[in-house]
């Protein structure tokens, strides 16, 4: 199941610009045509047979977030199709609201099925899955794709990290898995995490992605910070208590900073993406 552009453009917002208040109940589709990443609640195609009408689903469709994913925890039976009602459905949808509205997520069925007369649609609990892709070299912690998926689709409040949001750099390369009690973070010589002001950072653009507006730059070092491999994100100025938010081990040059050097993200030079699947 993939998330869609207005998902995408929140939880961007919420991580750099402005917090994202989740939405009770939702609602699930049967959709006659895939649906697509920049599609809507009023432009998706649903079945129409006599009866249909959205599936409320509450906080508890889904099980808590686990593995990086959400997965259907109880089935969802819509109302039973009447004569002259055939019809072939092929996806499914999630949106906010019972008619319109935005969408969520969607996903195709494994095989198409026809909708006839006397049919009572059902999709059986473990059919949906809400997956965040792991992250390989750079990308969110299991910790994020949590926190994102338990928001947007279990009605469970995260509290934005936008004004608590600190760059730091490592020694070592990061994991999805990876805590801040299990990076390898520099230290010594002046080295501290960089506050990134919210007004540093753009708005999620069409594509869900962003980028700085302003240079984030490090304290100047008085010595060596060691070989830096990686940098993060995190909810703390210091310690090993914050969130850590995302990562990259793959974008930053390998570099040894020493006395007097300068350590900066140039404007635009931070950018963090998104990915449809769909």
């Amino acid at each position: 199941m993939s998330l869609s552009q207005h998902a995408r453009q929140a939880i961007v917002n919420h991580i750099f610009k402005e917090a994202y208040t989740p939405v009770t109940p939702l609602y699930l589709c049967l959709c006659t045509a895939h649906p697509s990443y920049y599609d809507t609640g009023s432009t998706i195609t649903e079945t129409v047979y006599t009866n249909y009408t959205r599936k409320l689903i509450s906080s508890s469709f889904f099980g808590a977030a686990s593995s990086r994913k959400v997965v259907q925890a109880s089935d969802a039976v819509f109302a039973t199709s009447e004569s002259g009602d055939p019809s072939t459905i092929k996806s499914y949808a999630i949106c906010d609201a019972s008619s319109s509205g935005n969408l969520l997520a969607y996903g195709n069925f494994s095989s198409e099925w026809e909708l006839t007369s006397g049919t009572t649609p059902k999709i059986v609990a473990g059919e949906i899955e809400i997956v965040i892709s792991n992250a390989v070299t750079t990308g969110i912690t299991n910790f994020t794709a949590h926190k994102i998926l338990d928001m947007l689709f279990r009605n469970v409040a995260w509290t934005s990290p936008k004004d608590n949001l600190y760059f730091g750099l490592t020694t070592a390369t990061i994991s999805d898995g990876s805590t801040m009690s299990t990076i390898t973070e520099c230290s010594g010589n002046s080295y501290a995490r960089k506050n990134v002001l919210s007004s540093a950072i753009n708005y999620a653009d069409d594509s869900s992605n962003t980028s700085n507006n302003a240079v984030i730059a490090f304290v100047t070092p008085t010595g060596t910070w060691g070989l830096v491999t990686s940098m993060f994100a995190t909810t703390d100025a210091s310690g090993t208590a914050g969130d850590l938010l995302f990562f990259d081990n793959t974008n930053i040059v390998d570099c040894t900073p020493d006395s007097g050097d300068t350590i900066q993200f140039l404007i635009s030079d931070f950018e963090f993406r998104t990915y449809s699947t769909g």
